[in-house]
C-alpha cells in the first residue's frame, strides 16, 4: 500500500523523466540512490561478470594466478580509472549492495 508521499513523488518523477536514463539521474539528483553504493555495485558486477578464479582460505601462493579475483581487481581499477584500494573496497566491504 503506497502512502500519499510515496505516489506525490511517483508522480513527480514520472513528470519528468523520458528515459531510463533520465529516471536514473533524477534518483541520483534527488539524492535518493547513494553514490557509493553505486559505484560499489558497478565494481562487484564487473567483477562478477569477468569470472575470476576464486580460492576460498588462504592460501600462500597462486592468489594473483591471471584470472584471479586480486587480477580481477587491478583490471577493475584500471577500467574505472580508480585506485585498487578503492575497488579492494567495494569487494570487500559493500557486500551488502548485490541484488
Amino acid at each position: 500500500m503506497e502512502t500519499t508521499y510515496e505516489k506525490e513523488l511517483f508522480r513527480q518523477i514520472r513528470e519528468s523523466v523520458q528515459t531510463p536514463e533520465d529516471l536514473f539521474a533524477r534518483l541520483a539528483e534527488l539524492r535518493i540512490l547513494d553514490e557509493t553504493r553505486m559505484r560499489a555495485l558497478a565494481v562487484r558486477e564487473w567483477i562478477k561478470q569477468q569470472n575470476p578464479v576464486l580460492i576460498h582460505g588462504r592460501p600462500k601462493k597462486g592468489i594473483c594466478r591471471p584470472n584471479g579475483v586480486v587480477d580481477t581487481m587491478w583490471q577493475a581499477a584500471e577500467h574505472f580509472k580508480c585506485s585498487f584500494e578503492a575497488i579492494r573496497k567495494y569487494w570487500y566491504y559493500y557486500t551488502d549492495v548485490n541484488f
